[in-house]
């Protein structure tokens, strides 16, 4: 959960629902694409196709999150900036950032904006790999495929792998901070491309890749990393990766394997000069949450730059996302929802502002008591619709008013609303010792000694892969005796 966010805002805009309908108006129109040079039917014009890809990023700018850390940063910058030299559309200007992801993802919105997520950088081993993903990127953005596709919109809260039992149990009202990311987003991130639009992307990326030094069988190395790592993982609860939406077929790596030996490839060197000066920049890459969004041990959610702790109930499944932290119920017929609700100190006119504005009740109507929770000063107030009972607290602290929702669905078992109430009073100010909990993995590279195998670095290092993601990460076979001096990277729990 950021301390950036104000939930009370509503998303998609409506300026953005009226673009979305405008691609229905405007179906109609033809424009010569950037890449073939061929008259096309295309659904915006360029000018909305641009304003769509900026208002489409201020999205995922609040509700993804960038990681910020200028050496990385300015590295994508260096490698997208020449990639640009060699971009077959010139009406835009590109843009290059990492997103707070834990998986493994790349991907790019109308008008040049082009994200890859920490997960991703976690992966790779080459700068020319990550020119080649970069490059695919800008590619569906020189061929405007995301346009091409934003109708096949995804459904809320996908990005997120937010349970469909929160999703239909929040009202419009008391909802609107936890719709997850915006239906425009999802359509422009999430929706599959076709085999075609892959193709081309990976043509143009490839051809940029080459054109501008780096070697464009990279790519193709990479897709098959990104392969083996998907089946590691693939347990059907993953939230969508870049295999989502850029599906990796065994023809698609053959083509880019066979397109490469094609291609001739410039004479201009690397920005990082090998492998280890690469891996460098990866050094101290946080992998998994991370611990300044607050993390979760066992049933209790700690964020320690918030200084806050709350219980969830036994056997709930919870998440943290950057606008707020839910629990479920197994059954999926009660939620707990914590959020920043804003700044302020007087949480019982938080309460009656909420009420009247956000819920639309009427000032007679409204029903707030004062009170303390963890000794902290709160209010209180229930609220009761057609589907559910709502439990509400509004809690102050540090000069800023944390709202708790707890959500139960009439008809269900009565130990759900005690488990809310219970919930909603563990809230507490975080403790000397429960602080001290609190670790993050950060990637670090390791010199392996002569002899030494994954599994004995790994156990020598108390590192966090197991072996199998350790050598897919690090382009190995499991069980290859490593030479000394080799930098392994592998995640290491450190203190926050």
């Amino acid at each position: 959960m950021s301390t950036v966010i104000d939930t009370r805002s509503k998303f998609p805009s409506s300026r953005l629902r009226l673009l979305a309908v405008a691609l229905l108006v405007f179906a109609g129109a033809c424009a010569v694409n950037p890449v073939s040079q061929k008259r096309e039917i295309v659904l915006v014009s360029v000018e909305d196709e641009i304003k769509m890809g900026d208002e489409a990023a201020a999205e995922v700018e609040r509700d993804v999150g960038f990681y910020e850390n200028q050496r990385i940063d300015g590295y994508l910058d260096a490698i997208g900036a020449r990639l640009e030299e060699f971009s077959p559309w010139k009406d835009v200007g590109y843009d290059f950032y990492v997103v707070e992801m834990i998986e493994p993802n790349a991907f790019a919105l109308p008008g040049g904006h082009v994200y890859v997520s920490r997960g991703l950088l976690a992966l790779m081993n080459d700068e020319a790999e990550l020119a080649g993903v970069v490059g695919h990127e800008m590619g569906h953005v020189a061929a405007r495929h995301a346009v091409q596709r934003m109708t096949r919109a995804a459904p809320v809260g996908v990005l997120t792998g937010i349970t469909s039992g929160i999703v239909g149990m929040v009202s419009p009202a008391l909802g609107s901070a936890t719709a997850g990311i915006g239906g425009l987003t999802n359509a422009l991130v999430v929706s599959p491309y076709s085999r075609s639009q892959e193709n081309e992307a990976d043509e143009i990326g490839q051809s940029m890749a080459a054109q501008a030094g780096w070697d464009p069988a990279a790519l193709t190395a990479f897709l098959e990393t990104l392969g083996k790592e998907e089946a590691l993982s693939s347990d059907g609860k993953r939230p969508p990766t870049f295999l989502s939406s850029h599906p990796s077929t065994p023809s698609r790596i053959e083509k880019t394997a066979e397109r490469a030996g094609t291609l001739q490839r410039a004479a201009t060197p690397p920005i990082a000069k090998g492998r280890d000066a690469f891996l460098q920049y990866l050094n101290g890459l946080p992998v998994g949450p991370r611990a300044a969004e607050g993390v979760f041990i066992e049933e209790r959610f700690l964020h320690p730059d918030m200084k806050l702790a709350l219980s969830f109930p036994e056997g709930w499944k919870t998440q943290n996302t950057r606008n707020f932290v839910v629990g479920v119920s197994k059954d999926e017929k009660a939620a707990i929802v914590l959020l920043l609700h804003g700044e302020g100190t007087d949480p019982a006119q938080a309460g009656r502002d909420f009420l009247e504005q956000e819920v639309k009740m009427r000032p007679q109507d409204i029903e707030v008591t004062a009170t303390t929770i963890g000794g902290l000063p709160a209010a209180r107030s229930t609220l009761s619709t057609r589907d559910q009972e709502v439990r509400l607290a509004w809690i102050a602290q540090g000069g800023r008013i944390f709202r708790l929702m707890g959500l139960v669905k009439r008809g269900s078992s009565s130990s759900h609303d005690e488990d809310i109430q219970a919930a909603i009073s563990s809230y507490r100010v975080l403790g000397t010792a429960e602080r001290a909990e609190i670790r993050e993995d950060r990637l670090r590279l390791i010199e392996a000694k002569k002899g030494e195998t994954l599994a004995g670095l790994i156990e020598r290092v108390d590192g966090q892969w197991e072996a199998p993601q350790a050598a897919v990460a690090n382009g190995l076979r499991e069980d290859r005796v490593l030479e000394a001096g080799r930098l392994v990277k592998m995640p290491i729990s450190e203190r926050y």
